[in-house]
This record gives C-alpha cells, sequence and structure tokens, in this order.
C-alpha cells in the first residue's frame, strides 16, 4: 500500500469523526460524576447518566462563559467525586 494512500484514509477517519460533531449541542452536562443526586445550581438540572452516576447539566451553551465546567460530557472519563 503506498504512504499517501494510508496518509488519505487515516485523514478522512480522524475528520469525519470531528464533522460528525455538532458545534453547538442543545445539552452541556459537567465532568464531575457523583454517585448519589446532587442538587445543581441555578440554571442547571441532576440528570442520571446511562445509569452509571449524576452530574448536573443544562439545556444549552448560549450566553455560558465559566470555562471551568463549559465542556462535552466524555463518558470515559468519570471524575468520582
Amino acid at each position: 500500500m503506498k504512504l499517501s494512500t494510508i496518509i488519505l484514509v487515516t485523514s478522512s477517519v480522524l475528520l469525519s469523526g470531528a464533522a460528525a460533531t455538532p458545534c453547538d449541542s442543545a445539552e452541556i452536562c459537567r465532568r464531575q460524576c457523583w454517585r448519589n443526586q446532587r442538587q445543581c445550581e441555578k440554571g442547571w438540572y441532576a440528570k442520571k447518566l446511562r445509569n452509571k452516576c449524576w452530574t448536573c447539566c443544562r439545556k444549552s451553551k448560549v450566553d455560558y462563559v465559566d470555562d471551568d465546567y463549559d465542556h462535552d460530557y466524555d463518558y470515559e472519563e468519570f471524575d468520582w467525586v
């Protein structure tokens, strides 16, 4: 197999995942994941994720500027508190 073909296929696979990710999701959840339901602050609501743990979510990222928690949730990275 030619090197150019390998590079093309690898680039296509990597870029297709980025293209499928929405730029502005309708729901944003924090990275913290608790065993028990907690009281979320104003504008956030408690949500159980895949029957594993509880976190706080909000409907959209609009007008929210706290960069410490403004991340899409990654189910592989649990910060058990």
